[in-house]
């Protein structure tokens, strides 16, 4: 009878602990319920891009008129160098390959002298001369891998491009040898190819994935077309141009 006392009383006082311990647990939610206490999750991967970004371009122009130019007035493409000022916008179609659309303009102008032609009084004859290239691009960006906060890449695309040449100042007719004040423009636009290499470096990172990156790219380019307008007799026109671009990238 003793026994039987003490096994009644050890299931009494399992049976009490065990109660306490169902009272005090949290109770759980339903299957498929959100948890109150869970933390929020990070939020997907970022969708959308926004880039502005300046840098510097060469030309090699492939053309009669520029042959002209350097034979007349010691102008070759270097002249033409320029600075570039643009941005792009993007959308991330999987984690590794982004769909791409920018603009991207710059503008140089120089001076130039005939070489062999002077005024009665050894003066110059002199005029200026303005090229302004702009290109309409839309193309895809590839990223291979990641290495931490950097992500190399590849982009590549067709180019729009808007070729508007000025030419202003004094001229010489080689029938009569006159002296005249003319100005000559054309605007060509033709279509090419683009690509690219660079990498961004996230300088800040911001909640549900967003950032802010910095980036550095080497991209080349290259149209072919016609002159036109005042300058039409001088056939073909190719333009390819190569540089650097590096600015700033906001994903979100």
């Amino acid at each position: 009878m003793t026994r039987f006392r003490r096994i009644v009383t050890c299931l009494i006082a399992a049976t009490c602990l065990a109660t306490g311990a169902v009272a005090e647990e949290k109770p759980q939610p339903p299957r498929g319920a959100r948890d109150p206490d869970r933390a929020r999750p990070a939020g997907a991967r970022p969708r959308y891009g926004f880039s502005a970004f300046g840098g510097f371009r060469a030309l090699q122009v492939d053309s009669r008129l520029f042959d002209a130019n350097e034979v007349e007035f010691g102008l070759t493409e270097d002249d033409f160098r320029s600075g570039r000022l643009g941005f792009e916008l993007d959308y991330a179609l999987l984690p590794m390959l982004e769909i791409v659309v920018g603009f991207d303009t710059g503008e140089a102008e120089t001076d130039g002298n005939y070489l062999d032609l002077v005024y009665e009084d050894g003066s110059e004859i002199e005029h200026s001369a303005r090229l302004r290239l702009t290109d309409y691009t839309i193309g895809v960006r590839v990223r291979p891998f990641r290495l931490g906060r950097a992500s190399p890449y590849v982009v590549f695309g067709v180019a729009r491009t808007s070729y508007d040449y000025f030419e202003e100042g004094e001229f010489v007719n080689f029938e009569n040898f006159d002296i005249y004040y003319d100005e000559l423009e054309e605007r060509v636009s033709f279509t090419g190819f683009f690509a690219g290499a660079g990498f961004d470096f996230a300088v800040v990172r911001m909640p549900f994935g967003r950032r802010l990156d910095v980036f550095g790219e080497f991209r080349y380019a290259r149209g072919e077309g016609g002159h036109r307008d005042e300058f039409a007799d001088f056939g073909d026109l190719g333009v390819a141009r190569l540089g650097a671009l590096f600015g700033i990238r906001v994903r979100f």
